[in-house]
């Protein structure tokens, strides 16, 4: 039998990390004062009670069965990484040890278990990883950085040669239609799709230009619905609305803030553009306007985290619709530049990309969530001036 006064004693004096003592059923015989300080029971809560007690999950209990037969062979085991759960319900974690203890005629059988707090050392690690992960980070952006400079230039360069044969064309369809009025509806026909051809290449090349040099802002103080109104109205004059319904929710009186009108107005037709085109036959976009004060800092997916603090004053249009959604293999490319879903006929995949570089001048934010089969949300976060700033 243990002499369990001397040998509480003993544990209490001489053993400085957290211990107990567990009988053949895995009750809890014994515990010192450093595990009773470490998960804040008290001793009378611990002793008689199973082990589980004090782990958060049976797989992490270091007297699980795999452990106890390795035990039985062995006599020991040492340094297992586990977590103790606390009386408040924490996870605490400890690096274990144990061993077996037999009584004098081997018919009792008990398990010492020490535990060593590696709460400081996981903490470190984390913090080495995040670090680590940081660092990646940053080199990944600078080779893209890279690679989109030079991209920009070829881009630049072919946008230039490009621009000037195309405006010839444009002036060329405008001339023959001028020169064969009343002509028969098939030469009409085909005298429009070449204008509407040559337009959406023409658009392709001004896109190409502004992802290729972004232009310096004209910020003046606008209201923001306004805007929204000029989009819209770009892009129903483009497109057929027959089976899609937009619905719009503009705060009246909304602060006006400092930004780049026909910058903005390009984001907003873009996004509008790409709900419209989520959307295979039918369905619905909601768009909203509205500020708020932030109840915590806001980071978009740009990853800067220095543009919002809580408490500051922010003017956010939000843009959603019905669609197909984003799948998750698609959603971290999004904003890369080139990267389209739509197919050799659809846009050139610079659009999401060009729109948050445009946010990002304007010291704003982007943010999108999307579930897969039910739909996209975007929002645009935008700076409201001091009312010093905006007189």
């Amino acid at each position: 039998m243990l002499d369990v006064k001397n040998i509480k004693d003993s544990l209490n004096k001489f053993i400085i990390d957290p211990l107990m003592v567990v009988d053949g059923q895995k009750n809890i015989c014994m515990v010192n004062e450093a595990l009773r300080y470490l998960v804040g029971y008290k001793e009378e809560d611990l002793v008689g009670k199973k082990v589980e007690v004090i782990f958060a999950d049976s797989e992490k209990s270091i007297l699980k069965r795999s452990n106890v037969e390795k035990l039985i062979g062995t006599g020991t085991i040492l340094n297992i990484e586990s977590y103790y759960q606390t009386k408040d319900g924490r996870e605490v974690p400890v690096l274990f040890s144990s061993s077996v203890m037999h009584g004098q005629d081997d018919s009792d059988t008990w398990i010492v278990c020490t535990a060593r707090d590696i709460s400081e050392r996981k903490k470190v690690e984390e913090e080495l990883r995040t670090a680590y992960e940081q660092i990646k980070e940053a080199q990944d952006q600078l080779v893209q950085a890279e690679k989109l400079n030079a991209i920009g230039l070829l881009a630049s360069g072919v946008a230039h040669e490009v621009k000037n044969p195309l405006g010839i064309i444009i002036q060329g369809i405008n001339y023959l239609q001028a020169k064969f009025p009343g002509r028969k509806e098939d030469i009409s026909n085909t005298f429009s799709m070449m204008m509407e051809s040559a337009k959406r290449a023409n658009s392709i090349v001004n896109t190409l230009l502004d992802f290729a040099k972004a232009k310096k802002l004209e910020v003046k103080l606008e209201d923001i619905n306004n805007i929204l109104d000029g989009a819209l109205e770009l892009v129903k004059a483009n497109i057929k609305f027959e089976n899609i319904n937009i619905e719009t929710d503009k705060k009246k009186n909304i602060p006006h803030i400092f930004v780049d009108k026909n910058r903005l107005e390009q984001v907003f037709v873009n996004l509008i553009m790409n709900a419209v085109q989520a959307m295979s036959e039918k369905g619905k976009i909601f768009i909203r306007s509205y500020d708020k004060v932030l109840s915590e800092p806001k980071q978009g997916i740009s990853g800067r985290d220095d543009y919002f603090k809580s408490g500051e004053k922010v003017l956010v249009v939000e843009i959603t619709d019905t669609g197909e959604g984003i799948p998750p293999e698609v959603f971290k490319k999004l904003f890369n530049p080139f990267f389209t879903t739509k197919g050799l006929h659809g846009g050139s995949g610079i659009g999401l990309y060009v729109s948050r570089n445009i946010i990002d001048m304007h010291k704003g934010l982007i943010e999108i969530q999307s579930t897969e089969g039910k739909g996209t949300k975007v929002s645009i976060f935008l700076r409201v001036p001091k009312r010093e700033e905006a007189e």
